[in-house]
């Protein structure tokens, strides 16, 4: 179980967060560098993510005031903008910035997801990124990582 708050979103959301610890631990494995504020100002990475890493990396108070109920659109907009749900070459996606271990990583991602949950709804398209993030994290679990 996670915690209630988190729990609430389902069976769906549980697997996705399983499979999200399982990439996370190849990743640390791996090793690699901790990304950069100017890094991940210059992604493209939806703005409340940004602005949650750049805090959390500043050692700043994140103003939560940025999250409207539009994040869930900028999200899928970002996640389909990527174009990993038809991609299976873990190579690419390991060169992506957000693609590290820790707080300012694929963590990330599972906080974009739970705002989006939060902010704007599970529907239909958080359904869908659920399960293709968790389609990303196999892959990063799969991945023969030096």
């Amino acid at each position: 179980m996670l915690h209630p708050d988190w729990d609430r979103l389902g069976d769906n959301w549980r697997e996705f967060v399983q499979k999200w610890l399982k990439a996370e631990k190849v990743l640390g494995r791996a090793g690699g560098n901790i990304i950069e504020v100017e890094e991940l100002q210059s992604s493209n990475l939806p703005a409340a993510l940004k602005a949650w890493g750049t805090a959390q990396i500043s050692k700043v108070e994140f103003d939560a005031e940025i999250l409207t109920v539009g994040f869930g659109n900028e999200m899928g907009k970002w996640w389909d903008e990527l174009g990993l749900k038809k991609d299976q070459d873990a190579d690419r996606l390991l060169n992506f910035a957000w693609c590290r271990n820790g707080k300012v990583g694929i963590a990330m991602l599972v906080l974009g997801m739970h705002w989006w949950a939060d902010r704007s709804g599970a529907g239909n398209d958080w359904t869908r990124v659920l399960k293709e993030m968790s389609e990303m994290w196999e892959l990063i679990t799969a991945a023969p990582l030096q």
